[in-house]
């Protein structure tokens, strides 16, 4: 007011203290011409009104800290603690602004948050003031300046785990689906060790493995036909090719063999009153029912020739494998054929000697075989022995030292060979001739 009084325009607010209420105040002179008659004093009140007014306007929470003490504030319900903390924190504050004469920054813990607050004086601040001196603060909570950021932080996070998650979950995808067809191939490999060719496996790709799967198929496919063709080929055969996998040359070398023919007798007649059907199912039962005994004796069955079998029998044994091979055919026959076919029977022929061994025929069809006067003659005895019969040369008669109960037949004559061949039947149904089954063993 002074100042006013003198005329002087204000530069400045004041705080006044009226009633335990404060005031910003401000003196203005009143002049009529160049005449001064007296001053204007008005002042707006410093409390809590003004205070949440000014929050609203400005957005952020307002403290008016006046005569060392927090007149207003914005934060609502805080504690005493804290009010007291605040308090002080302003007092220590407002020192700072009296001697930089400049705002003050600070932060401060209400309310379990991290605030910022911004003090600064409400009017100029120098040595010349006097009375009552007041400050505002604005206060920003950095808890909730920072939740966007922490949300952020969480929104980062949760896509670095989704992408963690989506990464483990296509790399697992992607490796079924290359592990997959690999593992089928192992197991395809697996069943094919177990002798089972009859499954393929399932091409579910066009790249490299596919290519694979589609060869290993095909590899399946010919190992399922040669797997088939073994059937049609000798052990004499398999043996030669396991000892030459490149080739086999046609020739052969001279081998000491007992050669071993049976035929079933009464196969013409029984043959004219059945179908084909049943005529290859008799000729499949009877030839396989020989052809097992065959190699459970040891023998090579080398082919089949319409209703004959043709066998070898190799090793220091043979006479008396084959011709053990030819009682157990006999004995057991009986239980092996059918009432339909009771009239048939067989007869048998065994030759040993020395044969020639070995791929006969042409490069692109050849047959792994025997040949010579010893093949001969067994044919040759097979062909003379009738039903029930079991026909040696007197070769394998010798050989198995006389020990086997035998009667002696007319001599033979064979062509090629100029002197007639001694011939035995050997007595399979009498009970000494176990001596010959234990000789084999």
């Amino acid at each position: 007011m002074r100042e006013a009084l003198n005329g002087e325009m204000p530069t400045q607010t004041y705080i006044w203290k009226e009633n335990e209420r404060y005031f910003n105040v401000i003196s203005i002179p009143i002049w009529t011409g160049y005449n001064l008659i007296g001053s204007l004093t008005y002042g707006l009140p410093i409390r809590q009104l003004e205070a949440e007014q000014l929050s609203r306007d400005i957005g952020m929470d307002v403290i008016f800290y006046v005569d060392d003490k927090i007149v207003a504030e914005t934060f609502g319900n805080i504690s005493a603690d804290d009010k007291n903390g605040l308090n002080k924190k302003f007092h220590d504050a407002t020192y700072e602004v009296l001697t930089s004469n400049q705002a003050s920054t600070s932060e401060i813990l209400l309310n379990s948050e991290n605030w910022l607050i911004y003090l600064a004086p409400m009017f100029q601040l120098n040595d010349e003031v006097q009375g009552i001196k007041g400050y505002y603060g604005v206060a920003k909570s950095l808890t909730n300046a920072l939740i966007p950021l922490k949300n952020l932080q969480i929104l980062i996070f949760g896509i670095g785990v989704f992408a963690i998650v989506a990464s483990v979950f296509i790399s697992i995808i992607l490796t079924r689906r290359i592990t997959r067809p690999i593992d089928q191939l192992v197991e395809g490999v697996q069943r094919v060790e177990n002798q089972d060719f009859g499954q393929k496996v399932p091409v579910t790709t066009h790249d490299e493995i596919g290519k694979l799967t589609i060869a290993f198929n095909q590899l399946i496919k010919g190992l399922q036909e040669r797997l088939l063709m073994l059937k049609f080929v000798s052990e004499a055969t398999l043996d030669a090719i396991k000892k030459d996998l490149t080739r086999i040359q046609p020739g052969g070398e001279r081998r000491d063999v007992t050669v071993f023919f049976s035929d079933i007798r009464g196969f013409t007649a029984w043959s004219e009153k059945h179908t084909p059907e049943q005529v290859i199912d008799m000729l499949n039962n009877l030839l396989s029912f020989q052809a097992e005994i065959v190699k459970e004796m040891g023998g090579d069955v080398d082919k089949f020739v319409g209703d004959e079998l043709v066998a070898v029998f190799q090793g220091s044994k043979k006479d008396q494998l084959a011709v053990q091979a030819a009682i157990r055919i006999q004995q057991r026959l009986p239980g092996v054929l059918s009432d339909e076919e009771g009239n048939l029977a067989v007869g048998i022929g065994i030759n040993s000697g020395e044969v020639v061994m070995g791929a006969m025929g042409s490069e692109n069809r050849m047959d792994y075989t025997v040949l010579g006067s010893t093949v001969n003659l067994g044919a040759r005895l097979c062909s003379a022995a009738k039903k029930h019969q079991i026909l040696i040369s007197n070769e394998v008669y010798l050989n198995l030292e006389r020990k086997i109960p035998a009667k002696e037949l007319d001599s033979i004559k064979v062509k090629g060979i100029e002197n007639e061949i001694q011939i035995y039947e050997i007595v399979w149904k009498e009970k000494s001739i176990e001596r010959v089954i234990k000789l084999g063993n």
